[in-house]
């Protein structure tokens, strides 16, 4: 298939389904690289899934830090009680479109994977904001932290 080939399909379900513009969408979930996918909108819903599943995953380990990754640790430390708040509502938002998910793919209605891909398009922008927010400040730790107070050991 020819790499406009998906722009092409996309386009025809755009119109169907009044989905997003195809380069705005595109831009934000690299559609792109579905060209083969024989189900367009499924593949692109698995996508947006995704990219929200690995934020939720780094939002986790922000709240609730594993014992045994000294990342999520020290990452931890510059967090105070205003940005944990701001990660639990992000992490709810984000959890709530991964479970609607799971609840539309069991039925794979295209109407329905259509107004999914909608919502999530129409909330990305606000989402990774706010992602965005609590990923600067997990760098943070790591350019303003210094290593004279740590104690680095072989734990293995």
């Amino acid at each position: 298939m020819e790499t406009d080939g998906i722009e092409k399909r996309y386009d025809a379900l755009a119109e169907e389904y009044d989905l997003p513009d195809y380069n705005s969408l595109d831009l934000e979930f690299e559609i792109y690289s579905l060209e083969d996918a024989k189900y367009l909108l499924r593949a692109i819903m698995e996508k947006m899934v995704q990219k929200i599943y690995d934020a939720v995953k780094i939002l986790e380990d922000a709240l609730y830090p594993d014992a045994s990754s000294y990342s999520s640790i020290y990452e931890t430390r510059v967090m105070d009680e205003s940005d944990k708040d701001k990660i639990l509502r992000l992490h709810k938002e984000m959890m709530i479109l991964l479970r609607k998910s799971l609840c539309i793919a069991i039925n794979h209605e295209d109407q329905e994977i259509a107004k999914f891909i909608c919502e999530v398009f129409s909330k990305w922008q606000r989402l990774k904001l706010g992602f965005k927010e609590i990923a600067d400040k997990l760098k943070q730790a790591w350019e303003s932290e210094t290593f004279k107070d740590e104690s680095i050991k072989y734990m293995g």
